[in-house]
C-alpha cells in the first residue's frame, strides 16, 4: 500500500502461485515504474494513491489493483509521475478506468 505522502508501506508477505507469476511477468515492479491504484470501492478512490517505485519494491508482483505506467526509453519517469498526479489526469484516469479494464487496455506512455 502506499501512504498519505506517497511512501510504500507494508510487506511482501502474500503468497503467489508459480504460474500466476509467469503469466503476470509485466507485472512485476521495475525501479522508476509509475503505480497507479484503479480498483477501489468507489471511482472517487480510483487514482487516489500513485507510487513511483523505489528499489524497496523491485521485484514485487502489482497484481490486481495496482495499473503500472512504464516510461519508454529516454522519457523521464519523474516528470510523468508528476504530470500523472495532476487533477486533470487523475480525473481523466477515473473517467476512462472502467472503459480501459472492459477493453484490456493498458497504460501506454
Amino acid at each position: 500500500d502506499v501512504d498519505e505522502h506517497r511512501n510504500f508501506k507494508g510487506t511482501f508477505e502474500s503468497f503467489v502461485d508459480d504460474s500466476f507469476a509467469k503469466k503476470s511477468i509485466t507485472k512485476i515492479v521495475r525501479e522508476k515504474d509509475i503505480l497507479i491504484l484503479n480498483a477501489a470501492h468507489s471511482v472517487t478512490h480510483v487514482a487516489s494513491k500513485m507510487y513511483l517505485a523505489q528499489k524497496e519494491v523491485v521485484g514485487a508482483l502489482a497484481t490486481g489493483e495496482w495499473t503500472i505506467v512504464r516510461a519508454k526509453e529516454n522519457h523521464d519517469p519523474n516528470f510523468i509521475y508528476y504530470f500523472l498526479n495532476t487533477i486533470l489526469c487523475r480525473q481523466f484516469v477515473r473517467a476512462t478506468n472502467n472503459w480501459r479494464r472492459k477493453h484490456r487496455i493498458g497504460a501506454i506512455v
